[in-house]
Formats: C-alpha cells, structure tokens, sequence
C-alpha cells in the first residue's frame, strides 16, 4: 500500500511540473507583449505631436520695440517751473533736445539736459542703440515731489510756513513718437490683460 501512495504521488508531482512550466511560459509571453504596446503608444503620441505641431499656424514675430527709461526721484526745484522748460523739448529727438537746453534760459535746464544724456547712454549701453541721439522722446512726465516745509519768523513772536516743494521727472526714449507709445503701453498694460479688455 505504502507503494502505492508513493507512485500516486511522484505521478501527481509530475503532472504539476508541467502546469508550472505553462504558467511562466504565459507570464514571458505577456511581459513580451507589453512593451510592443508600450512601444506603439509612444509612437503614436509622437505622431500626433509631431501633426499638431505641424498643424499649428506659424506666428509672426515682431521685433522687439526698445525703450529706455530714466527718471529724477527729487528735483529740488517746482513741477510748475520744470515743465516750462520740458515744453520746449516734447516733440524733438534727444539729439536735439540736449542742443535746445543747452541754450535755454532756465535754472531746470541743465538737470534735464543730464537726464537725457543719462537715458542716451543707457540705450547705448544697455540696448546696444548705435546712435541714441535719433530716439524720440516719447514721454517725459513731471509729478509733484515732496515738499520740505520750514518756517519764518515773523513779528509778535509768530511764523509763516515755507514749502519748498521738488519735482519728479520720468523720461521714456524710443523709435515711437507720443501717440505710438501711449497706444503701446495700452496695449501691453497688465492691466488691460487682467480685465480681458485689450484693444
């Protein structure tokens, strides 16, 4: 009898070997499997990628406008009597403007003549600008500043108040007249683009 169960069990052991062997035959061929789909899908994406890209309309790029800025933060002198001598100089090139000043009558003259000769040499500097002379003035703004106050004395022991008041002056230098640039700013302000609003 003991024979027996010990044939009956080589027998069934024999059988199981076969079955295992199956099994990990089925697992190879679906790990085989697995990468040719992986490998299809890649190259599909690629495909579609590369149509869309393709497909995609070319955009025009435009050349960058270039602007340069300087500014005066405290000018120890009125925004009233400052733009009396800014006026002169509005609509010319920086060229021509440090020429004007150069001759105009007036004590602001000469620290906007440096403002400009500063924005000229940060064109050519910064901008890599041949000839910044030919730029237009394309802004030049004078704010109100802040105003130093003192006092005087006067008579019965009491005093009048003194402003001393500053200006500050910002100046934009471009290929853009006046016009051209506020359009510009318009069009590239944050925000027009926040608002969805730009024209």
């Amino acid at each position: 009898m003991a024979k027996k169960d010990d044939d009956k069990k080589v027998e069934e052991t024999a059988e199981k070997k076969p079955a295992k062997k199956k099994a990990a035959a089925k697992k190879t061929e679906t790990a085989d499997k697995k990468p040719a789909k992986a490998t299809k899908a890649k190259t599909e994406t690629k495909a579609t990628k590369e149509a869309k890209v393709e497909e995609a309309p070319k955009a025009e790029t435009k050349p960058a406008t270039k602007v340069v800025r300087a500014r005066i933060g405290f000018m120890r002198q009125t925004a009233r009597k400052v733009r009396r001598c800014v006026n002169l100089i509005r609509t010319m090139t920086a060229g021509d403007a440090v020429k004007q000043l150069g001759f105009a009558p007036y004590a602001a003259a000469l620290p906007i003549k440096k403002l400009i000769e500063s924005a000229m040499a940060n064109a050519s500097h910064n901008f890599s600008i041949e000839n910044p002379e030919n730029l237009k003035i394309s802004q030049l703004l004078v704010d109100d500043g802040v105003v130093y106050k003192r006092w005087r004395a006067v008579s019965k022991g009491t005093a009048h108040s003194i402003k001393k008041r500053t200006a500050q002056v910002r100046l934009v230098l471009s290929e853009m007249n006046a016009a051209e640039y506020a359009a510009y700013v318009w069009d590239n302000s944050p925000r027009n683009k926040k608002k969805g609003k730009v024209a």
